[in-house]
C-alpha cells in the first residue's frame, strides 16, 4: 500500500475513535438529540432532583468550607463540587468545562483521565475497545440505545457521585455562565457533526479559511492624496469625509464679506488644495498667521494666553488682507484643531515652523564610499563614438553588469558594503553598461510608453503613427525578399547584405583580471551574398584601421572590384542592403566610393543602396556574427592575438554559410573623404529644388552614365526617384577615374592609447611567449582616445 495513503487512513481512524469516544460520553450525558418522550422524561426527574438525597449529599455545608467569590466564578477549596442542575444542566463535559485555559493548573491528562472514567462507568458492560466499531455507529444512534438511556444515566449520576471524593484538583473555578457555543472537539455542541467540530468537510479534508483582507500600501496613499487635496474619501474605521469646498462668509465685524471679492476667494482655496501635501498645507497656512503680543490682558489665574493670532489672506497683487478667524477657516475650508495646530507650532517656535526631524540611518564613511569609486574607475570606459554631441556618458564594457562589479568588489574588501549602496555610488559616476545590439527599435517602444498615459486624441494620433512605422519596415523586408528571389532567378542581378560584428576583445580571455583591463579590438565587417549564401568577413585589427565611413567604403571597394566577378561574372547590377547607421553607411562617403566604383567597375552598370527602418534590420550578415558568437562561447582554442580571432571564423563555417576571410591591413584604406572635396560638392537641395535630408531617404541609384549625380526615394512604394547634382561648377567628368586617384587613408599603423598598451602589457602573463612581441611592438600615444567596445546603433541621425 502507498506510504502516503496508508498516513491518510490511520490519520481517518484516529479521528474516528476521537468521535466514538465523544459521542458516547455525549450519550451518555445527555447532549445528543432527545426525543419529545426523553423531554418530559428529563423535565420530570430535574423538577424533583432537589429532593434527590444523592443531590444532598454533594452539597457542602457553608460553614465548614470557605467560599470565594469571584466574578461570577465560586471558588470552592480543593475538592470538586458539582452545581445545581438547574445551572449545570446546559454545561459541556465536566473535564472541559469546569477549567478554564487561563483560569485552571490542571493538566490536559488529568481531563482525559476523567472523561475515559465517566465512560467507564457509564458502559460497564462493555469490553472498552471502542476503535474496533465504526464511527457511525455512535453518531446515528438507534432507537435501542436511546430508549435504554434513562437507567444508565441514573446509575452513572450514582456512581460518579459516590466518586467525586477521591478525585482532587487544584484552584477548579465553576463559571456560573455557560461557555461561548463554539463547534471544537473539547466543546461540542448538540447537533454538530465530529467532523464539523475538528473544521473537516465530510470526507475528512481541511477546510479552507477565508484570506484576511488587508489594506495595501497603494489604498493608504490614495487615501492620503485625497484627503491632502480635498476630495472625498474613507478613512480607515469607515466613516466618509465629504470632499472640501468654498462656504459662503457671515457678516462680521471686519465687513470680510465686502472687502474680499469672490473670484479671489475661490482662487485662493484652488491655490491652497492643489499643494497635495499636509507639510505644503502647513507652510502655506503658517505664512498667512502673524503672531503678536496681546493688546489687552486682565488679572486671570485662568488665563494663560499670552500672544494672539492675525490673520491674513494674499490679494491678485501680493497685498495682504486682513480676515477673521472664522471666514479664514470658511475661505479654505479647514478645521478648527487643524488651524489651532499650526497656531501652537508658531507660538511655540518664535512665529515660525520647526523642521521636520527625519529619520538618519546608519552613515557610512566616506573612505567607503572611496574605496567604491577607486574599484568601478579601475575598469575601462569609453565615450559614445557617433553620440558624444547627445550624452557626456561613458560605457562600460556589455559583458560587464552591476552585479559582477559587486562580486569583484566583495573580493578584494573584508568588509564591503551592501548592495544598494554600492548600486548608488555607481549611479553618481555617470556610468553605464553598453547593451550588445540587439534588434530593438526605439520608435515602437517610445510610441508604446506614451500609448500607456495618452488622452484619447493623444492615443488616435500615436496609433496612427505606429501603423506609418509598421508599414515602413515591412515594406523594407518585403524589398528585401523580393530582391532575393529576384537574383536566385536572374544572373544579371547581385544581392548583398553587410554588417559591422560587435568589437571582438583581444586577446580574450577568461580571468577576472581581463575584466579590469583594456584591450585590443578586432573588428569584423561581414559581406553576405543572398544567391550563393556566401559570407567574406573583412578583418582587422585596430592598430591597422580605424571603423568609420573610410574603413566601410574600402571593405566595400575590394570586395565589388575583387570578389563580385568572380561570384556573380555576368552581374550588370548590385542590390545592397544594410542598416541606416549614418556614421558608417548612410552618408557621403560611401556615396562617393559607390559612384567612382560604378566608373571602374567593368561589368556593373547600377548600384542600388537600399537602407532597412532603424530597429528592424535582421539580415542574414546578424545571422553570420550569431555563428561565429556561438563559435566563441564553446571553443577550447586559445584567442591571443588578432590571427587567432581570424581562425576561429573560419572553422565557424557550417553547411549554410560559407566565410572567407579577407585581412585587411592600414595600406589597403582610402581616404574618400578627401576625394569627396576634391570633386564633388554635396548641396543641400535636389534638382527639383526641393531640400535634401540623408535622414528621408530609404533608397540610392547610381548609374555608370553619369558619375556626377545619384538618384534617391523616400518611400520604398514610390515609383519615381528624385535627382541629386553633386558636380562642381566648371568641372568634367568624362575623364577616366582610377583608384590612383584616392589616397591613402593611413601610411602606418595606427598608435593605441598609452592606458591601453599598459594594460595589454599586464597580461602577457597570461598568453603565450610568441604573442608578447606583438604587443611589445605596438606604437601608443597619449592623446589617442580609447574606441568603444561596442557599435552605434542603426539610427538615421536623428
Amino acid at each position: 500500500m502507498d506510504r502516503r495513503l496508508k498516513s491518510r487512513i490511520d490519520k481517518i481512524m484516529e479521528l474516528a475513535s476521537e468521535a466514538e469516544i465523544e459521542e458516547k460520553y455525549c450519550n451518555t450525558q445527555g447532549y445528543g438529540y432527545e426525543s419529545s418522550e426523553e423531554q418530559e422524561t428529563r423535565k420530570t426527574v430535574e423538577g424533583s432532583r432537589h429532593q434527590d438525597p444523592i443531590v444532598a449529599e454533594t452539597v457542602i455545608d457553608k460553614e465548614k468550607t470557605s467560599d470565594i467569590q469571584e466574578e461570577g466564578n465560586i471558588l470552592i477549596g480543593t475538592q470538586e463540587v458539582r452545581k445545581p442542575v438547574e445551572e449545570s444542566r446546559d454545561l459541556p463535559i465536566a473535564a472541559e468545562t469546569v477549567c478554564d485555559n487561563n483560569k485552571r493548573n490542571t493538566t490536559q491528562e488529568n481531563s482525559s483521565k476523567y472523561l475515559l472514567d465517566d465512560l467507564r462507568i457509564s458502559d460497564s458492560s462493555d469490553d472498552g475497545d471502542f476503535g474496533s466499531s465504526s464511527s457511525d455507529d455512535y453518531i446515528c444512534a438507534t432507537d435501542e440505545s436511546s430508549s435504554s438511556s434513562d437507567n444508565e444515566r441514573t446509575s452513572a449520576k450514582k456512581k460518579r457521585t459516590t466518586t467525586s471524593s477521591v478525585r482532587h484538583t487544584s484552584n477548579i473555578t465553576v463559571p456560573e455562565t455557560p461557555p461561548s457555543p463554539m463547534s471544537t472537539s473539547e466543546n461540542p455542541v448538540p447537533g454538530c457533526s465530529f467532523w464539523e467540530r475538528n473544521g473537516m468537510n465530510s470526507d475528512g479534508k481541511k477546510k479552507k479559511t477565508r484570506k484576511s483582507v488587508k489594506e495595501r500600501r497603494q489604498d493608504r496613499a490614495r487615501r492620503k492624496l485625497f484627503r491632502n487635496t480635498g476630495l472625498e474619501y474613507i478613512t480607515t474605521s469607515g466613516k466618509t469625509k465629504k470632499r472640501r469646498q468654498l462656504h459662503e462668509l457671515e457678516n462680521c465685524r471686519q465687513k470680510c464679506k465686502q472687502r474680499l471679492p469672490q473670484d479671489l476667494r475661490e482662487k485662493l482655496f484652488e491655490q491652497y488644495w492643489s499643494l497635495g501635501s499636509y507639510e505644503n498645507r502647513t507652510k502655506y497656512i503658517a505664512k498667512c498667521i502673524e503672531v503678536c503680543q496681546k493688546k489687552t490682558s486682565k488679572f486671570s489665574p485662568k488665563k494663560k494666553r499670552n500672544v494672539s493670532f492675525r490673520y491674513f489672506v494674499h490679494g491678485f497683487d501680493h497685498t495682504k488682507h486682513p480676515i477673521c478667524k472664522g471666514c479664514f477657516l470658511k475661505t479654505f475650508d479647514e478645521s478648527h484643531k487643524y488651524l489651532q495646530t499650526v497656531c501652537e507650532k508658531l507660538r511655540d517656535n518664535g512665529g515660525h515652523l520647526p523642521q521636520r526631524k527625519r529619520r538618519v540611518g546608519k552613515s557610512i564613511p566616506d573612505f567607503k564610499l572611496e574605496e567604491i569609486k577607486e574599484h568601478i574607475a579601475c575598469f575601462p570606459c569609453t565615450e559614445s563614438h557617433y553620440g558624444r554631441n547627445k550624452t557626456t556618458k561613458k560605457f562600460l564594457n556589455s559583458e560587464l553588469n552591476l552585479q559582477v562589479l559587486y562580486n569583484l568588489y566583495k573580493l578584494k574588501t573584508d568588509a564591503p558594503v551592501s548592495k544598494t549602496i554600492f548600486k548608488k555610488v555607481f549611479e553618481t559616476m555617470n556610468l553605464s553598461f553598453k547593451k550588445p545590439s540587439v534588434d530593438t527599435c526605439s520608435k515602437c517602444d517610445r510610441i508604446n510608453m506614451k500609448l500607456k498615459y495618452a488622452s484619447v486624441d493623444q492615443a488616435a494620433n500615436l496609433i496612427e503613427t505606429f501603423k506609418e512605422h509598421q508599414e515602413a519596415f515591412k515594406a523594407a523586408y518585403e524589398e528585401k525578399k523580393a530582391d532575393k528571389q529576384l537574383a536566385q532567378s536572374s544572373e544579371v542581378v547581385a544581392v548583398i547584405t553587410f554588417d559591422l560584428q560587435q568589437c571582438l576583445p583581444t586577446p580574450y580571455l577568461q580571468t577576472n583580471v581581463a575584466f579590469y583591463k583594456r584591450q585590443l579590438w578586432t573588428f569584423n565587417l561581414t559581406i553576405h551574398d543572398l544567391k550563393t549564401n556566401k559570407a567574406f568577413c573583412y578583418m582587422w585589427p585596430e592598430c591597422e584601421g580605424n571603423r568609420g565611413a573610410n574603413d566601410i567604403a574600402s571593405c566595400l571597394y575590394d570586395f565589388i572590384i575583387n570578389q563580385l566577378p568572380n561570384l556573380h561574372p555576368n552581374a550588370k547590377k548590385l542590390i545592397m542592403f544594410s542598416d541606416s547607421c549614418s556614421g558608417q553607411n548612410k552618408n557621403s562617403i560611401v556615396t562617393t566610393m559607390l559612384m567612382l566604383v560604378t566608373r571602374l567597375s567593368p561589368q556593373l552598370q547600377f548600384i542600388e543602396h537600399k537602407f532597412l527602418v532603424p530597429g528592424h534590420t535582421h539580415m542574414e550578415a546578424d545571422t553570420d556574427h550569431a555563428l561565429i558568437e556561438r563559435k566563441k562561447k564553446i571553443t577550447n582554442m586559445d584567442i591571443h592575438l588578432p590571427r587567432d580571432w581570424y581562425q576561429l571564423v573560419r572553422t565557424a563555417s557550417n553547411k549554410t554559410a560559407k566565410f572567407t576571410v579577407i585581412e585587411m591591413t592600414h595600406e589597403m584604406f582610402y581616404d574618400f573623404n578627401i576625394f569627396v572635396k576634391q570633386s564633388f560638392t554635396f548641396r543641400k537641395t535636389n534638382t527639383a529644388n526641393e531640400k535634401f535630408l540623408w535622414l528621408n531617404v530609404r533608397s540610392v541609384l547610381y548609374n555608370e552614365e553619369n558619375i556626377s549625380c545619384f538618384s534617391y526615394k523616400k518611400e520604398f512604394k514610390d515609383v519615381e526617384y528624385l535627382t541629386m547634382d553633386c558636380s562642381k561648377r566648371g568641372k568634367t567628368y568624362d575623364n577616366i577615374f582610377t583608384i590612383n586617384m584616392v589616397p591613402k587613408a593611413y601610411h602606418s599603423k595606427l598608435p593605441i592609447s598609452t592606458d591601453k598598451k599598459k594594460d595589454l602589457l599586464n597580461l602577457l602573463c597570461f598568453i603565450h611567449e610568441s604573442a608578447h612581441e606583438f604587443y611589445r611592438s605596438l606604437s601608443c600615444k597619449n592623446d589617442v582616445k580609447d574606441s568603444p567596445a561596442d557599435n552605434d546603433d542603426d539610427s538615421d541621425g536623428e
